[in-house]
Parts: C-alpha cells; structure tokens; sequence
C-alpha cells in the first residue's frame, strides 16, 4: 500500500515508466508526497501543481526527484520549509516565488541553472549558491536577501538576477577567477 497525502493528484509521467505530481486540493498542512506509486519512482512536480495554495506549510518530497515544474509553488505564501532531495536538476521558474514564509532554502547540488523569479518575493535572508551553479536568470533573487554566497562555478547573472537588498555578496573563487 502506498500512503501519501489525501488530495494529491499523482499521474504517469510521459515515458509510462515514472509518476509525476500535478496537483494538489487536499486540506492538509502538511504535504507527505510517497516516494513511489503505482510501481514507479515519483520524480517531478509538474508546473503550478501546487499553485496558490495557502493551506500547505511543508511538503516531504519524494526521495527520486528531479524536477519542480514552473510555477509549481508559485504564491504558497504559509510554506515555510522546502527541504528538496539531491536529486533535483532542475527547478523550473518562479517555482517558489511569493513563498513569503518560506524561512530558508537549499539549492540542490546537481542544479546548474537558478531560473527567473526562482525565489521572488521570498523573505529569507541568506542565500548560499552551490558549486555547479553556472547560470542566475533575471529577478531569480527578488527577494528581501542581503547576503549571498556566489559559486566559482558562476559564469552568468542575467538582467537583475541579484536584487538591490543585497548588501553583501561573498565569492568562493579567486579574484583571478571573478575576472574571467
């Protein structure tokens, strides 16, 4: 039997061979999503599935996800905590924007790209970029952050991809490196 949380929608991803999460209308805070359903790994989070949601305040994501879709917790104003497997490659844009109560945040280590408005509107206040990390989209850190820690990795921060709260930013590379 697979126990998940009541009012999840799970259904087969594209290839047949996974499952996906498209939606969420269930009434509990606290979001337990399985690591597998019906004889698949769950692995993504398709785009808006949890969309405007101000019931949910955590979720337990699945242990084999990759992605989280577009939008996919775009306006969960009450989510305070997002701790995300490392499995995670890709988090699509503004998939945690306006989650104003959302404390603090981990990027996964095998994200290489931080897309636009990933964390607009957020109000925690540090964010630390790891290695691997080569692109920031524009508005990704619209936020109330004012300190960052950007990656030797980084190669790119489109138009205002760093907001104007920033009032420390650290390098883990060397000035040699930052010129390049």
């Amino acid at each position: 039997t697979t126990h998940y949380t009541k009012g999840l929608e799970i259904s087969k991803s594209l290839t047949g061979k996974s499952y996906v999460v498209s939606g969420y209308n269930g009434q509990s805070e606290d979001v337990y999503i399985p690591d597998y359903y019906g004889g698949g790994e769950v692995v993504s989070i398709k785009n808006e599935a949890f969309k405007n949601n101000d019931i949910v305040t955590s979720v337990r994501f699945p242990s084999a996800l990759v992605s989280v879709g577009v939008e996919a917790f775009k306006g969960c104003v009450n989510l305070v905590s997002a701790d995300l497997p490392e499995t995670v490659t890709t988090l699509g844009a503004s998939a945690f924007s306006e989650c104003e109560s959302l404390d603090g945040f981990v990027i996964p280590p095998l994200v290489t790209t931080l897309q636009t408005r990933l964390f607009q509107g957020c109000k925690f206040d540090f964010i630390d970029i790891p290695e691997g990390v080569t692109t920031i989209g524009e508005y990704a850190f619209a936020c109330k952050a004012t300190r960052i820690t950007l990656p030797k990795s980084l190669r790119s921060i489109e138009g205002l991809g760093l907001w104007d709260e920033l009032q420390t930013i650290y390098y883990k590379g060397a000035e040699y490196d930052w010129e390049n």
